[in-house]
């Protein structure tokens, strides 16, 4: 999620994982030794894991999303639109999870900001359905992404608290969710082309991390890259995606309010972590788990144990975020308290623990 506040979140962590390992330096207790074996198998495997595959299926999803788009506008039943919402909760999972590793050419080539930006401008898209019913891609293409990606295509696919139904879509609107689809699918097309192997091959700039070659001049860049991201959305979610609405009171600051879809939202950022920690979205891999684990058992077992309270505390958020920001404001406060206390562990103990690799490993 692009929103005023992501940036600055990216470069504080940035400089909290080299306090972390300056701290390290000066206090050896921090964790048992200063250098860790870190073999670049363990970089390779999460690229191969979990980097590749998700940004594979969020193409292929986004591709889905905008067939069931333009079927919907074609024909605007109830079964199409039953079918183009459940295809946007499927992109839109993909995409969250795609939180635990947001940097490369997602943020320098500007695809999260035109998939992802919130809060929209509903003013302006309603400007733009109003005003055509011939709505092209292109168009969409040069518009700012407060107009258009998940949350534009959400706001008229779903509507206020669902509101929409297929005899209330509007030749404007459909026009827009064909041009709107067609455009995000196309940005997640260059965004999976960009990490391929085959094609862009951002991939290869971690693998290859300490080769003269690659934007990381060692292992240890690479690394710190690698939990810099898994660490991202712990900061994001209490700090943002919780705390903006709760602060507030107002649905206005919860991001994918039209869809109800905010506490699945939540749950896929830690979904994306908790795979590069563990290696694999389906169990135990070569994450960072191993690297963690290697040097403190104890401390692995805590990270763990930390992850599964955080989902714990979502699920027993409900049955909505939205109801629970009116009803039952406690219970996203015990969440975010929860997730804060994971990144907490996340910052101070395992972040060290990738600063201390050093250039030869």
């Amino acid at each position: 999620m692009t929103n005023s506040f992501q940036l600055a979140r990216r470069f504080t962590l940035a400089a909290v994982l080299l306090m972390s390992t300056a701290a390290l330096a000066a206090c050896n207790d921090s964790v048992t030794a200063p250098e860790v074996a870190a073999p670049a198998s363990l970089v390779t495997s999460i690229v191969e894991n979990v980097y590749l595959p998700t940004f594979d299926s969020l193409n292929a999803r986004a591709a889905r999303l905008s067939a069931a788009l333009d079927a919907l506008a074609a024909s605007p039943t109830p079964g199409n639109l039953s079918a183009a919402q459940s295809a946007w909760r499927a992109t839109r999972e993909m995409y969250e999870r795609n939180e635990g590793f947001a940097f490369g050419p997602l943020i320098t080539s500007e695809y999260d900001p035109n998939m992802d930006t919130w809060p929209i401008d509903r003013a302006g898209i309603d400007a733009l359905v109003l005003g055509s019913a011939s709505i092209s891609k292109e168009e969409i293409d040069l518009e700012d992404g407060t107009v258009k990606g998940f949350h534009g295509i959400e706001y008229i696919l779903f509507g206020d608290h669902g509101a929409t139904t297929a005899a209330s879509l509007t030749a404007g609107q459909r026009a827009y969710l064909r041009a709107a689809g067609q455009s995000l699918a196309a940005v997640a097309f260059a965004l999976d082309e960009a990490w391929s192997p085959s094609v862009g091959n951002f991939a290869g700039q971690l693998t290859s991390a300490g080769d003269g070659a690659s934007v990381y001049a060692a292992l240890g860049a690479a690394l710190q890259e690698i939990v810099s991201g898994l660490i991202e959305p712990t900061d994001e979610v209490p700090n943002s995606k919780i705390a903006l609405p709760l602060s507030s009171g107002d649905t206005y600051f919860e991001e994918s309010a039209f869809s109800d879809n905010t506490l699945d939202d939540l749950e896929n950022d830690l979904h994306g972590a908790y795979a590069v920690y563990t290696g694999s979205f389906g169990g135990d891999a070569n994450g960072i788990s191993a690297l963690v684990a290697a040097q403190s058992p104890s401390l692995d077992q805590q990270v763990r144990a930390q992850f599964a309270a955080a989902f714990a505390a979502l699920d027993a958020v409900g049955p909505s975020f939205d109801d629970a920001l009116h009803h039952d404001p406690d219970a996203l406060r015990a969440a975010q308290q929860t997730i804060l206390t994971l990144n907490h562990t996340l910052v101070n103990q395992v972040a060290p623990i990738a600063g201390a690799v050093g250039d030869d490993d």
